[in-house]
């Protein structure tokens, strides 16, 4: 996988419910990136090796990974959604699966 895949916008609960808020990622072009970026925020850094093995640092140059990443199609009670899924937490408190909400350039 490309790391142009991860750019862009994704949500917990897309997919699951509509409205109300839920934790969102934002994956930047450059390697930077937020964890909900509307309200209480916190800044990372991630990069892709092998294609499918996500490294992410959220202090400093301390990076915890690999992460065993897939993303693509998946069937939730809302419709079909490009879904990002981690073998482990993405977050510290424990969520491993995000849907894409916004696409980089969208």
């Amino acid at each position: 996988m490309q790391s142009t895949k991860l750019v862009g916008t994704w949500g917990f609960n897309h997919g699951y419910r509509v409205g109300g808020d839920e934790a969102r990622l934002v994956f930047n072009a450059d390697g930077s990136g937020i964890v909900n970026p509307h309200g209480d925020s916190f800044a990372f850094h991630w990069k892709l090796k092998n294609s499918s093995e996500l490294y992410l640092s959220l202090k400093g140059d301390h990076w915890i990974g690999p992460h065993n990443i897939q993303v693509g199609p998946k069937s939730l009670p809302l419709g079909t959604f490009i879904s990002l899924v981690s073998d482990v937490a993405l977050l510290p408190f424990g969520l491993k699966q995000f849907q894409l909400i916004e696409a980089a350039g969208a």
